[in-house]
């Protein structure tokens, strides 16, 4: 990959009153890589048995067997080359004209905005043959060596929002009071190739005041458009006041030498979101026909071709809407310690859903998404830290934690479900799944478990529970396992140190209360026949070691199911098996620095310093691959491990 980046900022005084600003930046990205993409080579890489073939045969040629003809070498670099060339251009310019001969304090801005992105590129395939080697090391050729096909072009997308901004502003200070306003209107057009723009309008109303830096309060108001909606039910009216009080500077607390600061405050508003799933519609509100096949009439069959209703619209369709509260303080006290805490409570309603539940499939066509879904959530947000200068030595240690959770109140469900199965009542995200009670002992314990509806199992496959006592295990026996792969609670940790001229910066960050899905790559030894997991040594075993003649018993201790060279539906089904606790702490970043002292280095600041990012997991739960995305070298690439060094100069 090639890239070059390209700024500039230039700001300008017109005229007295008038002041400019003008920034453009660009970057060009040119990537080259080989025809097959990322996914395949990890993929490969990920389950082809290290001893399958060897990479290459005695003679040089690329090693490989009738069923392993992706030699992860020729994939690599025999199987020809995609060049993908990224522009994007963003530009920027800003007028400032001050109108103080109007009213003091009286400004009007104007700003216009260009984003443009254009894609483009060109790929050729190769084919390449590999080899095997039979006993007598002679070569047998599989697959042929081709040259490079014709080449192909790849998409060629160029997209741009170009966007309009203006508005008043009044800012001004009568002896304790302090006003600010603005006005404001803005519009946005989105251009994609094939579909129309997309375009939003926004205009809105902010005013605030304070007395005496000690009593604050303030209010919005906007009036936003989108096109997405029909002629009509375009506009959403939104709006949220807030209010604080600066304790500190009332007279009872100013000379206070305990507490340094103490600010409360508060804000209840009502926002709106015109963004949609991405399997809805745009226009949701329009009822769409296409062609699909042809209908056949009379004693001939003859054929005609048909319109159907592929998505019938929605004409209530419109924006979702959130009512927010917030309250929370500021505290500081001896200047050395500090705490900010938030209470944050939100009521969603008018969520796009989708209308199947409700609809049975007899209809015959597809609902639109619809505003039926209800989700109310609460959650906290709290700093807690010290700054302390001791002698020479300079601490900074903050510790930050948010916590949020949500219940859904409605979400269009299919009804008469078995409550494990209703999802109104529980948080609106998380995975769900069957509940594993560990593997089948053998024949008897079979036999006396409710029978499961997932294929063949024996001793040793994964047993589940009847969670809604029908006497069989199937999915109506699904309910939620709690967490997801978001957290529900978040932390870090930020530790800086500095003595005489060297620093030190660590920052330690933790998920938690989140569950993870274990891709069948580890939950599976043998996965569709390619190599061992590491995990392979927690299965479930029972046999006589033909070597030793010893018993292997692992059944009581096993965390595994049985090994199996073919892939077992039973196993293989969404359950606490496969999805499990994903909590994990990380040593997110560590920096230790020198600032060189100014008597050596004159005229400018120099300091030297070394950086690590993604250093190690400090704990981890889930202990199978990386907790962030247990996925990763499965499907792509990895998490990277960093590790930089470098100078700063300031003159």
């Amino acid at each position: 990959m090639r890239r070059y980046n390209v700024r500039t900022n230039i700001d300008a005084r017109l005229a007295k009153n008038l002041n400019i600003k003008f920034n453009l930046a660009a970057q060009f990205i040119r990537r080259k890589s080989p025809f097959v993409d990322t996914y395949t080579i990890w993929n490969t890489i990920m389950h082809e048995r290290p001893n399958a073939y060897p990479i290459f045969t005695p003679s040089g040629n690329l090693g490989g067997t009738a069923n392993n003809l992706n030699n992860i070498v020729g994939l690599m670099s025999r199987s020809g080359y995609r060049e993908v060339n990224d522009r994007n251009i963003q530009g920027m310019m800003l007028a400032d004209y001050r109108m103080d001969f109007l009213t003091k304090g009286l400004s009007f801005n104007l700003a216009v905005g260009y984003n443009g992105y254009n894609t483009y590129g060109f790929s050729q395939k190769q084919e390449f043959a590999v080899y095997g080697v039979d006993e007598s090391l002679n070569e047998i050729k599989y697959g042929e060596d081709k040259p490079l096909a014709e080449g192909t072009d790849l998409n060629n997308d160029m997209d741009y929002t170009a966007s309009i901004w203006a508005g008043f502003k009044y800012a001004r200070r009568f002896a304790r009071h302090n006003v600010q306003a603005m006005a404001i209107w803005s519009y946005d057009s989105q251009h994609i190739p094939v579909y129309s723009p997309y375009r939003n309008l926004n205009m809105g109303l902010n005013a605030g005041y304070d007395y005496d830096n000690r009593y604050f309060i303030s209010g919005t108001i906007n009036y936003s458009g989108s096109d997405d909606y029909q002629r009509g039910d375009r506009f959403g009216l939104f709006w949220a006041v807030s209010a604080a009080w600066n304790l500190k500077n009332e007279a009872w607390l100013k000379e206070s030498k305990a507490v340094s600061r103490l600010l409360i405050r508060g804000s209840y508003g009502l926002t709106g979101n015109n963004e949609k799933p991405e399997d809805a519609s745009r226009y949701a509100y329009q009822t769409k026909f296409y062609n699909p096949y042809n209908y056949s009439f009379g004693k001939s069959y003859g054929s005609v071709k048909c319109t159907d209703e592929s998505y019938v619209g929605n004409p209530l369709y419109t924006w979702e809407k959130a009512r927010q509260f917030n309250i929370g303080f500021d505290l500081e006290f001896v200047k050395r310690y500090y705490v900010s805490f938030d209470y944050f409570r939100d009521y969603r309603y008018d969520i796009l859903t989708a209308s199947s539940g409700s609809i049975p499939e007899i209809i015959g066509y597809t609902p639109s998404y619809a505003n039926l879904g209800e989700v109310k959530s609460q959650g906290l947000e709290a700093v807690v830290g010290t700054t302390q200068q001791l002698g020479k030595l300079m601490l900074n240690l903050d510790l930050s934690t948010s916590f949020f959770r949500n219940e859904v109140i409605e979400n269009e469900e299919v009804p008469g479900l078995y409550p494990n199965q209703q999802g109104i009542g529980k948080p609106g995200y998380g995975m769900w799944g069957l509940r594993s009670e560990g593997f089948f002992y053998d024949e008897a314990d079979i036999a006396s478990h409710d029978p499961q509806a997932f294929g063949n199992y024996s001793p040793g496959d994964i047993k589940y529970t009847d969670i809604n006592d029908d006497g069989v295990v199937d999915t109506r026996d699904v309910y939620r396992l709690g967490g997801a792969s978001m957290p529900e609670i978040f932390s870090a940790l930020n530790l800086k140190l500095a003595y005489r001229g060297f620093d030190l910066g660590v920052q330690i960050t933790g998920m938690f209360n989140r569950m993870v899905y274990i891709p069948d790559e580890f939950s599976s030894a043998l996965h569709s026949g390619g190599k061992v997991a590491e995990n392979v040594w927690g299965r479930w075993a029972y046999y006589v070691d033909p070597l030793s003649g010893n018993l292997v018993d692992t059944r009581l201790t096993a965390q595994y199911p049985k090994l199996s060279t073919k892939k077992s539906a039973n196993n293989n089904q969404n359950s606490t098996q496969n999805i499990r606790n994903g909590n994990f702490i990380r040593l997110k970043n560590i920096e230790f620095g020198y600032t060189f002292p100014r008597r050596w280095t004159k005229f400018m600041t120099l300091r030297l310093y070394a950086n690590a990012d993604n250093l190690c997991l400090l704990y981890d739960a889930a202990k199978v691959g990386d907790p962030e995305n247990p996925g990763a070298c499965i499907w792509g690439y990895g998490k990277t491990r960093i590790f930089s060094f470098g100078l700063t100069a300031n003159f």
